[in-house]
């Protein structure tokens, strides 16, 4: 397992990159100016470098301790369904929209 940051260039516009916290690894993903930030079950969002904690979707099944540090369009949450109501409740990220996982089959396509 790296023990630092790296980023993946898959084309001239798009990449991943594996982020480093105290909780373990964020990734993040950034194709033609979308991102997505898919979140560790167990993480402290002051854990997270600013530059990361703003993305288009941000995916995670649980919420992260000072989620109100985080702010996305779309917040995807991916759990059962009673749980993801309930980190609904809970979460203090800032979004336009949530889709629950549970609820239906959720595809984000990112062109490369």
């Amino acid at each position: 397992i790296p023990t630092e940051n790296y980023t993946v260039e898959l084309s001239d516009n798009s990449s991943v990159s594996y982020i480093l916290t105290d909780d373990g690894y964020i990734i993040y993903l950034n194709t033609n100016g979308d991102t997505v930030l898919i979140l560790p079950p167990s993480i402290d969002a002051n854990n997270i470098e600013p530059a990361y904690r703003e993305a288009d979707y941000i995916v995670m099944n649980n919420s992260p301790l000072n989620s109100g540090l985080l702010s996305c369009d779309t917040l995807i949450i991916s759990n059962f369904a009673d749980v993801s109501k309930k980190i609904m409740k809970y979460t203090d990220v800032s979004y336009e929209r949530v889709l629950l996982a549970s609820d239906s089959d959720i595809e984000i396509i990112l062109e490369v």
